[in-house]
This record gives structure tokens, sequence and C-alpha cells, in this order.
């Protein structure tokens, strides 16, 4: 898949122009909606330029390392169901998640040191010590859809768990992205929301050369050009401002939860993290920020699934409708009053009012 690239640098010139039109009229136009410091919002887009890195290596290594490939276990799982055979899939799914935690620390660290941005190299630092949890969770949510799709009974099983557990990947290591490179600039949910986008858009960009280099030659390139252009750099657009929305809400959890506790907001949700507090003895805004998390990468990744889906039947007429309305979605969270206000920034899990040391050069 890499090869593509440099068999023909001309063709891959001209590939990442056409990728770089779509790019810069979507980012042109939710920039503006909320915008960051030029210097960090393109550090945070070649970020996303570098998110594909996991996701490819992840599906190059099918080939030499079968025993990492999810579907490599569906022959397995439908003839002879069990705990043992669940419990490995299981396990497999969440070394995968690990794996793409692994190297997205990696391409991150690689970026931080070409940029010489040390806030980079620090978020990193923090991340791997806060994360460690969510490539589990990654991993346990790539399992529970795989086997609630092998089970459904649907005629195309493995496209589907394809299909789904790509998503889920690609939507946990954009957030993965998105968290070492500007978790110490975020002061508002519209800022991690922004940053998010501009990883999304970063990622549609490097995925978008790929599908020009392969489409090239073919007739209906220019048809290719204009749906990815309009509907697919949209689509990642889309789940990333999601799950950036609900990264917001757990980044600031602590003075969050407090103000809807005083409020009596979302009682019913509060009512159950008291409930898991008393019997794991967790701090409850520690429950709120995770419970937004998963909350987040789950939203994320099923609208994600939804649209590969819809891809794979060809259901064109459903997809357009489906991103309409993913479009207005995200512009009333641009609007929310809430997701403006000022928090501040976090160190060290502590909100301060200061403002955000900026990263020495």
């Amino acid at each position: 898949m890499f090869q593509q690239l440099y068999e023909n640098p001309l063709l891959t010139i001209f590939a990442a122009l056409l990728a770089l039109v779509p790019t810069i009229i979507w980012g042109y136009y939710f920039y503006k909606k909320d915008p960051e410091p030029k210097k960090y919002a393109i550090i945070t887009f070649f970020g996303g330029v570098l998110s594909v890195i996991p996701i490819l290596a992840y599906q190059a290594s099918w080939q030499h390392i079968p025993a990492i490939n999810i579907h490599y276990y569906i022959p397995q799982l439908l003839s002879e169901p069990g705990i043992y055979t669940v419990a490995f899939f299981l396990g497999v799914s969440v070394v995968v998640a690990f794996l793409s935690f692994l190297v997205s620390v990696l391409v991150t660290s690689l970026l931080a040191i070409l940029t010489w941005t040390h806030g980079i190299l620090r978020n990193i630092w923090r991340g791997v010590i806060e994360e460690q949890a969510n490539f589990v969770v990654t991993g346990f949510l790539i399992a529970i859809f795989g086997l609630l799709i092998l089970y459904s009974g649907y005629s195309r099983t493995e496209i589907l768990i394809i299909t789904v557990s790509l998503a889920v990947l690609e939507e946990f290591v954009k957030h993965i992205i998105v968290r070492f490179t500007d978790d110490n600039r975020i002061k508002s949910i519209d800022d991690a929301i922004e940053y998010s986008i501009l990883v999304g858009l970063g990622f549609a960009f490097a995925e978008n050369i790929f599908y020009f280099l392969s489409a090239y030659g073919s007739s209906a390139f220019w048809q290719i050009f204009i749906f990815r252009s309009i509907l697919s750099v949209f689509a990642h657009i889309f789940f990333s401002g999601i799950f950036g929305y609900f990264y917001g809400i757990a980044h600031f959890g602590t003075v969050i939860y407090q103000e809807e506790e005083m409020e009596k907001r979302h009682w019913l949700s509060h009512r159950v993290i008291k409930f898991f507090h008393k019997i794991f003895h967790m701090k409850a805004t520690t429950i709120f920020h995770e419970e937004k998390m998963m909350e987040g990468l789950v939203i994320a990744a099923i609208l994600h699934s939804i649209f590969n889906f819809l891809l794979q039947l060809n259901k064109i007429v459903i997809v357009v409708p489906f991103l309409f309305g993913g479009f207005f979605l995200l512009s009333y969270l641009f609007e929310k009053k809430e997701d403006h206000k000022k928090y501040g920034r976090l160190s060290k899990q502590r909100l301060t009012l200061k403002k955000p040391v900026e990263d020495q050069l």
C-alpha cells in the first residue's frame, strides 16, 4: 500500500494536490467557526495525516501476521462457539487496539520531534499513563460489535465485521492523536471539537491520496474525486467532531459534573454514576469522564460503521441525507452556548484559569 506513494512521484504529487482541494475548502469553513492558533492548527492537521499510519500498518500486517487479523477468527467462532474461543477473540481485539495505540505514540512522537513542539511530548507522557484503559475499552468494543454481528445471522458477516472493526480503530486512533497533540491547549468544548475536526481532515486528506492513486486511469476517476471530496471528507469531519464533543465534556469533566450536580441536570445519569462510585470506590468525576469518553467512541464508531456499510451496499441515496443530518448536528454543537464557555486549561488533572503556556520553539 505504501509502495504506491513512491512508485510514481509525479502521480503522487498530482493525487496530493487533488486531495488538497476539498481539504482547504472544508478546513476553511470549519476553522472559521472556532479559529485556533494557525501554528497548532497546522501541526494538528499533520497529526491527522500521520494517523493513517497505524490503520494502514494494521491492514498491511494481515498478510504477514494473520493471527492479528480480527476476521481471521470468524470461521472458528462460527464452528466452535464457546467461552475459550470468545475470550481468545476478545484478547486479540485488545492486542490490536494496543498495537494501534503504540504506533500512534510513535508517530506523534515523530511529529513532536520534527516540529520541535515540547508540549506534545508532555502530552504523550501524560497520555500514555492516562489512556491505558481506553485501548482496553476499544478492544472490548471491537470484540463485542464483532460478536453481535457474527451471531446476528447476517449474510455478509465478514465484510461488516471488517467495516466495524476498522471504524472503531480509526476513531480511537484519531482521538489519541488529538489527545497527544492538543490536550494542553483545549480551553473549551468548542476547542476539542475544532482540533478533532482538524485531525479528521488530515486523516481524510491522506486517505484520499491513496484512493486517487488507486483510481487513476479509471473511467470513474472524476466521479470518485467528487464523491470523496464532498461526502467522504465531510464524513471524517463529522465522526471526529462528534467524538471531539464528548472528549471536550470529558476533558472538563470535574467542573461540568459539579455544575450539573448543582443545577440538578441529568439526574438519572448521575444516580448511575453514584451507584458505580459506591461499588468501585472511584471518584464520581472519574466515572463521569470515562462514561463520556466511551459514549463518544461508541457513537462515533457506530456512525462511521453505518456510513461504511451504506457504501458497501451502494446506498448513496441514504448516505446523502445521513451526512446532511451530520452537518446540521455539527453546526448545532458549534453554536451551543455551553460549548463556547472557556474553562481554562487542565494541568496535572486540575483545572486552572491560566492561559496555556506556549510551547518552546
